[in-house]
């Protein structure tokens, strides 16, 4: 009796400790992870956070690229690191994706994070080169059905979200159009631009200033509704099929085992950040889609979408070694 005593004290201070430390945070800089080189649209996500972060907190807030391994290197070191708040990590499906994608993976998505907070929505965009011809989805769907395997179109990487978003287009158009993978979005824009392929299904923030200055058209992009940045650019379900939507996800996360109060602080303060007019205004113009989730509403969806992008990887033949 007297052990177990002894033992439920051990905890019960265990626990007040974590609480104490939780809520002196934070007392030092933190750390945000991007796993991606600078540039892409997490990293742009980052990078308002952590200004904005820095005009509220005491401490520095900044931003550490660790591209590499479709984002598994940045996203490894951030689960093993400790649970305390200091290291964060900003990712989007590609969490969901590379456990399916790899064979390999350093993580496991459900059970070697903490979510502390869903950040924005960043659906894709189908852009052509005005040269192509390819001036609505319309066109583009008689092109790809008249020219099988002819059509080529570029994305951020095999087994990315825009390459797999692609895949469930060809699968419910009945297209076969030709992938060609790039390392990263900014090569296949730039590539696009130039004209060197004549389609790619990309993240909206790298494509946005093309699409409005009209060097690129934009023919679809993948959410349910409209994108305000680009208001007349239709979705793929209005243009012509009804069942798609495809809306990748931005969020923020931590190692498992961060202390709750840590979490509470981060959630509000992340929240607080995301409704700031100006910044709400930013990121609406760069293509996201802000909605601001608390760590619960995030692990719901990690969980309701882990199994789902896994059988769109198994069925699309999607594999990295």
């Amino acid at each position: 009796m007297a052990r177990f005593a002894f033992a439920l004290v051990m905890c019960l201070l265990t626990l007040t400790a974590q609480e104490s430390r939780g809520q002196d945070y934070p007392s030092r800089p933190v750390r945000i992870v991007v796993p991606a080189a600078p540039g892409g649209s997490f990293d742009a996500l980052a990078r308002i956070l952590a200004n904005e972060l820095n005009k509220r907190w005491p401490h520095r807030v900044v931003v550490d690229n660790r591209p590499g391994g479709g984002g598994n290197i940045g996203a490894g070191l951030v689960a093993k690191s400790e649970p305390d708040g200091y290291t964060l990590l900003v990712w989007n499906d590609s969490l969901l994706i590379n456990p399916a994608l790899f064979k390999e993976v350093p993580f496991d998505p459900r059970r070697d994070f903490t979510p502390i907070s869903l950040a924005l929505y960043s659906p894709n965009v189908l852009a052509a080169h005005p040269s192509s011809k390819l001036t609505s989805f319309g066109a583009f769907l008689d092109e790809a059905r008249a020219h099988p395997d002819k059509l080529t179109y570029g994305s951020p990487g095999n087994g990315s979200p825009g390459h797999l978003s692609f895949e469930i287009l060809k699968d419910l158009a009945s297209l076969r159009v030709v992938h060609v993978p790039y390392r990263g979005a900014g090569p296949a824009i730039v590539d696009l631009v130039a004209g060197q392929i004549p389609l790619g299904m990309v993240a909206i923030p790298g494509a946005v200033g093309h699409i409005k200055s009209g060097t690129l058209l934009g023919l679809a992009v993948t959410s349910r509704e409209r994108v305000k940045a680009l208001p007349a650019v239709p979705t793929i379900a209005e243009a012509g099929l009804p069942a798609y939507q495809i809306n990748a996800f931005h969020g923020i996360l931590g190692p498992a085992g961060m202390p709750a109060s840590v979490v509470s602080f981060l959630e509000n303060e992340i929240t607080a950040v995301l409704t700031i007019p100006e910044v709400n205004a930013k990121l609406v113009d760069l293509g996201f889609d802000p909605v601001a989730g608390n760590g619960a509403a995030f692990a719901s969806i990690i969980a309701r979408d882990l199994p789902v992008w896994r059988d769109i990887v198994q069925k699309s033949g999607a594999k990295v070694e």
